[in-house]
């Protein structure tokens, strides 16, 4: 009795007492079990949330120091360059050098240091540097110009390697004046008395002779001018002079006949005979290259469903501005994020910027600030804004201004975002 009173723990009293306790625990006890597991459930993410918050926080910090460790390694090779340009050829290639170690992918700065290196005549090390750009950047220009240079100064030049590198040159950029002159100096064009003396050597073969038949071929002949002071018609170079000619029949009847059927060849070819002038030529190789340039570049009807379809179509329109304007027309904004969730082409986004400037502002503005939108999304995107040059800042900003000009919605946000990102206000 004073264990009750006292207020001490709630014993059942009686048997009944026991089953109305075991059916109040049976009653709760999943409801106990769904709050424990919920409980632990709600730990579990708190844990997990935190653990990627921590991870995304690593991400952004090393980014943050490969952007500054970029920066740090440009401004090194910005004094470098001055070196270089002073004639300060070994403290230009100490810059150079502490710059590839803040940054071991700076293209420019192994071109630069190569540079350097020939001008010093080690042209060994030169070589060394050129591949080591080219295999970061296989599109750099300078670096097979200054390769082909260095590979020509060496003790043992090597020739063959030159030429291969200043062909890549034209492949890259067919009007490089550098390349068209070195390559035509190393190549000279072939010598009529070689053509002559190969075709007359074929002509005296008696093999030959037996197995000829009747029928026409073309013969092409290059008309050299005479340096003594030759006839108006040889003074004009690189003429060649088309002649349609009919090949002998083989001997049969008489006399008399075959000497009339000569006469008669004779005045067949006086007929057929042209000169095509070396301007005529120049017109007929154009068209030539512009049919073919046609075919390559035609606008390609189906949308790209992946990043290699979008690159290999990109390349067959991006050298026609109005053509890569078709074809970016019919792809919806979308789906530039999913062609560039993995990297951003730097070559390709200025393109397609260009192309927006040059086109999308006049015919078709609101596809063109889709676009560019879209590509806010694209990972990786601040760093290319980042690093752009100041011709392609201006370009970027003339652009932005131009589509909010026109009074699109989100054209302001858009405008801010690409500014902000370029280190702009």
């Amino acid at each position: 009795g004073k264990g009750e009173e006292g207020g001490g723990r709630i014993k059942p009293k009686t048997y009944q007492d026991y089953g109305q306790w075991d059916k109040f625990v049976a009653k709760d006890l999943d409801k106990m079990i769904e709050e424990f597991d919920e409980n632990d459930r709600q730990e579990e993410e708190a844990k997990h949330r935190t653990k990627l918050a921590e991870e995304r926080r690593k991400i952004e910090e090393k980014e943050q120091e490969i952007i500054r460790t970029r920066e740090e390694s440009d401004r090194i090779k910005d004094e470098g360059n001055k070196l270089l340009m002073t004639g300060d050829y070994e403290s230009a290639i100490l810059k150079y050098t502490t710059s590839l170690e803040k940054n071991p992918k700076n293209s420019i700065s192994f071109a630069n240091r190569a540079q350097a290196y020939i001008s010093i005549n080690d042209y060994e090390k030169a070589v060394e540097d050129c591949n080591s750009c080219l295999e970061i950047d296989p599109r750099y220009v300078k670096a097979y110009l200054r390769r082909s240079t260095a590979l020509l100064r060496m003790a043992a030049p090597k020739k063959d390697s030159a030429i291969a590198d200043l062909k890549k040159v034209l492949l890259l950029e067919p009007n490089n004046k550098q390349a068209k002159e070195d390559l035509q100096r190393l190549q000279p064009p072939e010598k009529k008395e070689e053509k002559v003396a190969q075709i007359s050597e074929m002509k005296d073969k008696p093999e030959q002779k037996k197995t000829e038949k009747i029928g026409r071929k073309l013969k092409v002949r290059e008309v050299e001018e005479d340096s003594e002071g030759a006839s108006e018609k040889q003074s004009n170079e690189g003429k060649a002079e088309v002649e349609k000619m009919e090949v002998k029949q083989e001997e049969k009847g008489s006399e008399g006949d075959v000497k009339s059927k000569n006469l008669g060849q004779e005045e067949e070819v006086k007929a057929a005979k042209r000169v095509i002038s070396h301007e005529e030529a120049k017109v007929l190789a154009q068209q030539a290259r512009d049919a073919i340039n046609a075919r390559i570049s035609s606008v390609p009807e189906k949308i790209p469903s992946n990043s290699t379809e979008f690159q290999r179509a990109w390349k067959r329109v991006s050298r026609d501005r109005e053509k890569l304007f078709e074809f970016l027309s019919i792809i919806p904004s979308s789906n530039f994020v999913q062609y560039f969730k993995t990297e951003v082409n730097e070559e390709i986004f200025l393109s397609i910027l260009a192309c927006i400037h040059d086109f999308f502002v006049q015919k078709n503005p609101s596809h063109g600030l889709a676009i560019l939108a879209s590509f806010i999304k694209v990972p990786r995107i601040e760093i290319v804004l980042k690093f752009l040059d100041a011709k392609s800042k201006s370009l970027l900003s003339e652009t932005l201004i131009s589509l909010e000009d026109v009074g699109l919605e989100n054209s302001k946000t858009v405008h801010e975002y690409y500014t902000q990102r370029m280190g702009g206000k």
